[in-house]
C-alpha cells in the first residue's frame, strides 16, 4: 500500500514539473518541444529534441524519498535562510547538503526556493547556493532543474544577480554543472534576452564568456547572434570590446561568423572608435583572407585619415602586417598618391603606419615609397616623428 502511495506522489511530481516545463517554454516563445527525435550524436542544431532526451532521463530522477518515521525534522527547520547568511551556520548547512540525506536536503531547498536572488547575492549566503549546483551526488536532477529554471524565471532579477559581485560566481557554478542538453537550451534562450547587457557589465560579461565556453558551436551561435545584432553598442564599449574579444577565443568559426561579418561591413565606424578599433584589430588578426580583403574595401579612400587617427592608425597598421601583398598594395598606393603624404609622415601616429608600410611593401612599391620619403628629406630629419620614417627608408636604399 505504502509502495502505491509512493508511485502516485511520484507521479503526480512529475506531472506538476512537465505543467512547469511547458509553462516555461510558452514563456521562453520556444516552439514545442514534444514529439521530436532524440539525436543520438548530440546537438543537432534544433532545440526541439531537447524535450525528448530530458522525459527519458526523467524517470530516473523523478523518485520521492523513503519515508523516514523515525527520522524527526532538524531544529533549524523554518531558520534555513537566516542561517544560511552567518558564516558557521552556512558551512553546516553545506555540511548537510554534502552527507546527502534526502529529508535535510529537501528542507534546505524547500526554504531556499522563494530567497534564491537574495541568498546568491549575499556575501556569505551565495556559497550555500554554489553548493547546491556542485553536489551533484546529494541533489537529484529534478530538484537541480526546478532551482535552475526558478533562477532564470525573472530576466530582471535574473540580469541583477549575473551583474552582482557574487552574483556573478553563483551563476557561472550553475552553468558548469548544467548536464542537460534540453536545459542547456532553455538557459542560453534566457540568457540570450539579457545578453546585450551583460556584455557591457564587468561582472555579468563572466557570465556570457562562460556560456560560451561550456556550451557547443550551436549553442553559442545563439549567443554570438545576439552579440551580432548589437555589435556597434558593445564592440564601442570600454567592456564589451574586451569581452567581444574572448567569446571569440572560445567560440567555433561557425558560432561567429555573423559577428565578424558585423565588425567588417561596420569596419569604419568601429575604427575611429577608443574601444571598436580593438575589436577590428582582433579579426584582422584572425588572418581570414576574404575579411581582410572587405575591411579594405570599406575603408578604402580613407587610409591617410584613418592613418592620422589615433585609435584607427592601429587597425591600418594591422592591416599591412596580416594582409595579403595585393591589399598591402591598396593601402599604400593610395597613401602615396594623397597630396596630404607629408602629413602622413610627420603625425605621431601616421608615421608608424609609414614604418609599416616600408616593412610590407615589396619591389616596385616598395622601392617608389623610400623614393618618396628620402625626397621629404629636409622636412624630415629633423622632425620629431619624420624623422623616424626617414632613417627607415635611408636603411632600405
Amino acid at each position: 500500500m505504502g509502495g502505491t502511495r509512493e508511485k502516485i506522489r511520484a507521479s503526480s511530481a512529475a506531472a506538476k514539473f512537465d505543467a512547469f516545463v511547458e509553462k516555461q517554454l510558452s514563456a521562453l516563445q520556444l516552439q514545442s518541444l514534444q514529439g521530436c527525435e532524440v539525436s543520438q550524436q548530440g546537438y543537432d542544431g534544433s532545440p526541439h529534441y531537447y524535450y525528448e532526451d530530458y522525459k527519458k532521463r526523467q524517470s530516473t530522477y523523478f523518485k520521492v524519498p523513503p519515508a523516514r518515521p523515525n527520522c524527526p525534522l532538524p531544529s533549524w527547520k523554518g531558520k534555513v535562510v537566516s542561517m544560511a547568511m552567518d558564516p558557521c551556520n552556512c558551512k553546516y548547512l553545506q555540511t548537510k547538503i554534502e552527507e546527502g540525506n534526502p529529508l535535510y536536503v529537501e528542507l534546505i531547498l524547500s526554504e531556499v526556493k522563494d530567497s534564491l536572488y537574495m541568498l546568491m547575492t549575499d556575501p556569505i549566503g551565495n556559497d550555500l547556493i554554489k553548493k547546491i549546483f556542485e553536489a551533484r551526488r546529494s541533489i537529484t536532477w529534478q530538484q537541480m532543474d526546478f532551482v535552475v529554471y526558478l533562477i532564470i524565471s525573472n530576466d530582471q532579477k535574473l540580469k541583477d544577480v549575473c551583474m552582482d559581485n557574487h552574483g556573478t560566481w553563483v551563476m557561472q557554478v550553475m552553468l558548469e554543472n548544467i548536464t542537460s542538453p534540453f536545459m542547456k537550451v532553455v538557459v542560453v534562450y534566457t540568457i540570450k534576452r539579457i545578453t546585450a547587457a551583460l556584455m557591457k557589465n564587468f561582472n555579468g560579461s563572466h557570465v556570457i564568456v562562460q556560456c560560451v565556453k561550456l556550451f557547443p558551436p550551436e549553442l553559442q551561435k545563439i549567443i554570438m547572434e545576439e552579440v551580432a545584432r548589437n555589435c556597434i553598442d558593445i564592440a564601442t564599449d570600454k567592456v564589451g570590446c574586451s569581452v567581444i574579444q574572448k567569446c571569440f577565443d572560445y567560440s567555433a568559426r561557425t558560432a561567429i561568423h555573423l559577428l565578424v561579418f558585423k565588425i567588417i561591413i561596420n569596419s569604419m565606424l568601429l575604427a575611429e572608435s577608443p574601444y571598436g578599433n580593438y575589436v577590428v584589430q582582433y579579426v584582422i588578426k584572425m588572418e581570414f583572407p576574404l575579411p581582410n580583403e572587405i575591411i579594405i574595401q570599406v575603408l578604402r579612400g580613407n587610409f591617410v585619415r584613418l592613418s592620422m587617427n589615433k585609435f584607427s592608425s592601429n587597425v591600418v597598421e594591422d592591416l599591412l602586417r596580416y594582409s595579403n601583398q595585393s591589399g598591402v598594395d591598396v593601402i599604400v598606393e593610395e597613401i602615396i598618391k594623397s597630396p596630404n603624404i607629408l602629413n602622413v609622415l610627420q603625425n605621431p601616429y601616421g608615421n608608424f603606419v609609414a614604418q609599416r608600410a616600408l616593412e610590407y611593401t615589396q619591389g616596385h612599391l616598395h622601392r617608389k615609397l623610400s623614393q618618396l620619403i628620402r625626397s621629404y628629406h629636409t622636412e624630415l630629419h629633423s622632425h620629431p616623428y619624420g624623422k623616424n620614417v626617414l632613417i627607415r627608408a635611408m636603411a632600405n636604399i
